[in-house]
């Protein structure tokens, strides 16, 4: 029987990076401590090359959690996701940061990341729907989507029994390419709108297609089920939480007429004036919009009136991989 121990998950994302700290047991984790910093490793991403700035951002951050990491028994597993795999440079930045970390540093392939975040978003999730199942991690660089017969296969599904994808689109990269970063037009928003729904309407059907469904064409209706930072952020607005509750986010339904509701009013701000409303802070108001955009066009195009919110994701399926 395999003992329980210290775990340390990072997961290095395009606009976050985070930490969960826990006991690791079978399937499980106890004693969770959670860090989140915004650092946008991704700012300038268009340039496909990681700015010192940004870098150094990155670095700082990730000596902050190595001082939480007192405990020289803590395993520490460590992963970069779609901003490593979108920039020239991020050899460079991972080099440093491993060293900074004493631990190395994996680049998750779109494939994996697609695994391991609908591995920690159903951990939590006590749904027994028979409809299809699909998970949404919309991040920074990109979206991974991921596929199931119902939520109970969906947890049950060995690694390489399943339908995945990663679409080219995420909240930063999004924002970087038609926004400014201190005001947004309605052209601005309308042509994110647009290029979103392009991108996601393309892929999505050409994945359907590759497991034998055409266009949006599933047996019923499916569940739709989303992690990160988007999600958990439009959760805190729509229930008007001052401190983030992950108990409260955990199983929050986002009705597709709310999101219609909070794209009006958000495009009303500039991205300042969104940055200091609930769930918003630290930067995620300037990206919201772009994120919002990203999960209603999946709801739109399987025509569901909901999106479940996962308050756990990437993160945590980082951390049960981690002893695999």
């Amino acid at each position: 029987m395999r003992m329980s121990k210290n775990r340390a998950a990072l997961d290095l994302g395009t606009n976050s990076f985070r930490m969960l700290i826990a006991e690791a047991k079978r399937r499980s984790f106890t004693s969770a401590q959670k860090t989140l910093c915004t650092v946008r490793l991704g700012e300038g991403i268009s340039n496909q090359r990681l700015s010192t700035v940004a870098m150094n951002r990155g670095l700082e951050t990730l000596a902050t959690f190595k001082q939480q990491l007192t405990d020289r028994s803590i395993e520490i597993i460590a992963c970069g996701t779609a901003v490593f795999r979108q920039v020239t440079n991020g050899v460079e930045f991972i080099k440093r940061a491993e060293s900074l970390l004493g631990a190395q540093i994996q680049v998750l392939t779109p494939e994996q990341e697609a695994y391991l975040s609908r591995v920690g978003t159903l951990l939590g999730l006590n749904e027994t729907s028979n409809t299809p199942c699909i998970t949404i991690d919309a991040g920074g660089g990109s979206t991974e989507l991921s596929i199931s017969e119902n939520m109970a296969s969906a947890k049950m599904l060995p690694e390489d029994q399943w339908y995945w994808t990663s679409l080219p689109v995420g909240a930063v990269s999004l924002t970087e390419t038609y926004q400014s970063s201190t005001r947004r037009t309605p052209a601005d928003i309308y042509k994110m709108q647009q290029a979103t729904t392009t991108i996601i309407h393309k892929g999505l059907s050409e994945w359907l297609l590759s497991f034998g469904h055409s266009s949006s064409a599933l047996p019923s209706t499916p569940t739709l089920v989303a992690s990160g930072g988007t999600a958990t952020a439009l959760a805190c607005l729509d229930l008007g939480l001052k401190e983030y509750d992950a108990a409260r986010v955990q199983g929050h339904i986002l009705h597709r007429t709310t999101l219609a509701a909070m794209l009006k009013d958000l495009a009303k701000l500039t991205p300042k004036q969104a940055n200091i409303l609930p769930g918003l802070d630290n930067r995620r108001g300037e990206i919201i919009i772009a994120g919002l955009l990203i999960l209603q066009t999946i709801a739109d195009f399987w025509s569901c009136d909901q999106i479940t919110v996962s308050d756990t994701g990437l993160l945590e399926g980082i951390f049960l991989a981690g002893g695999h």
